[in-house]
């Protein structure tokens, strides 16, 4: 899949509505490590009725509905792609015929509201690197980069995922937004943390007034790891291992 999240214009923030997204993999390490404050007060959208998109929502400024932050992810269905790239492939890497991407990309950005060109993607090497994103850089390509932040409205930050975890993180005082990639190496990493720390330097992010939410990911029961992956984590999260 891929995660999309973009401001649609500079205004401030008065009034946030409940809840963006709610799956709650290492949700306990993200507010643990991070103090970022749960999401208890933002708007739920509808599940999109268009296949391209399987959540599609926003953060209001104000009861009218005005959007000040969008954000959604796609599935593997509402595309054109054929075979076994079927049918909403948004990977230029994988074989896939560029122009059916292009046209799966073209209608994301139809059914997101957002134009094409704004799009930034990176190509993602489970790190902890966080590129800032400027109207002036947004046609850079990006190399080992695992998250992405903007104050710039309408750039749409845009991560890939198989199995790992999307990290969407809003400031609604300095409006600005983070989109990262953690995979179990980005996790112990804390690229959630090195993202707020880049927000914080960039923009004046203070952790305390973000709204973190994190995206479709593989479950618990479904993820068995090697005995070095859980040490990994006893390491660096100070936690005992053999887990009693």
């Amino acid at each position: 899949i891929c995660c999309f999240l973009f401001i649609t214009y500079k205004k401030r923030v008065y009034n946030i509505m409940k809840k963006l997204l709610s799956f709650l993999l290492i949700i306990s390490f993200v507010f643990t490590a991070f103090a970022v404050k749960p999401a208890t007060n933002y708007s739920v959208a509808e599940f999109s009725g268009n296949a391209t998109l399987e959540y599609k929502g926003s953060i209001n400024e104000d009861a009218d509905g005005n959007a000040v932050v969008k954000h959604g992810f796609s599935t593997r269905i509402g595309g054109v792609s054929e075979g076994i790239y079927s049918s909403m492939n948004l990977s230029f890497s994988r074989g896939d015929d560029e122009n059916a991407v292009c046209e799966n990309y073209r209608r994301m950005a139809e059914a997101l509201g957002v134009k094409e060109e704004m799009f930034v993607r990176s190509v993602q090497t489970h790190t902890t690197n966080v590129h800032k994103v400027t109207l002036e850089n947004m046609k850079e390509e990006l190399q080992d980069v695992d998250g992405l932040i903007t104050d710039v409205p309408d750039i749409c930050l845009v991560t890939s995922y198989a199995d790992c975890v999307p990290l969407y993180f809003v400031d609604p005082v300095h409006r600005a937004i983070g989109l990262s990639h953690s995979g179990w190496r980005g996790t112990v990493g804390k690229i959630g943390q090195e993202t707020l720390r880049k927000m914080k330097v960039e923009y004046g992010t203070n952790s305390k007034d973000v709204i973190a939410a994190i995206g479709p990911s593989i479950c618990q029961d479904c993820y068995e790891v090697s005995e070095d992956v859980a040490e990994a984590f006893a390491r660096e999260l100070d936690l005992l291992w053999p887990l009693a």
